[in-house]
Parts: C-alpha cells; sequence; structure tokens
C-alpha cells in the first residue's frame, strides 16, 4: 500500500481546489453542535441529582442524557454533512 497522505497535504489539496470556502465548509453547523456537549452534561446532571444515589443512577443518567441529546442534535449533524 502506498504512503497514507498528511492532513496538511490534504489542507492544501483542498485549498487549491476549493479556497478558503472549501476550508471552512460546515464550520458554522459545527458551531451549532459545539453546545449539545453543554446540554449532555446538564441533562446527565439533572437526571443523576434525580434518581438519587441509586446503584446504576450514573449509568442510567448517562443512558437517559445521551439520548436525549443525539436526538435533538442528529438533524445537525445530517446538514453538516450535506454541507
Amino acid at each position: 500500500p502506498g504512503e497514507r497522505p498528511r492532513a496538511i497535504d490534504v489542507a492544501r489539496g483542498v485549498f487549491a481546489r476549493e479556497g478558503i470556502r472549501g476550508i471552512c465548509r460546515g464550520f458554522d453547523a459545527h458551531m451549532l453542535i459545539a453546545p449539545y456537549t453543554v446540554l449532555y452534561y446538564s441533562i446527565y446532571d439533572e437526571l443523576l441529582q434525580f434518581q438519587g444515589g441509586g446503584r446504576y443512577a450514573p449509568l442510567s443518567a448517562a443512558i437517559g442524557a445521551r439520548t436525549l441529546e443525539v436526538s435533538l442534535r442528529q438533524p445537525l449533524e445530517l446538514l453538516r454533512t450535506q454541507l
């Protein structure tokens, strides 16, 4: 197999073909997605407090928080990949 391209080589190729717009494509949608990490931790904390100190409370809070966060974020991920 041949040598794999380095990230800088790929970035140079994209810049040569598409300019700065090619480099920044999808950045705006990514900035809409970034706050969902804060949403996940907020939901997780609320669910953890709601469940009390049960043995499996951290696991079920994580599952519930991630499920809700991904359900809200997935349409934006789809939009980002289409850009």
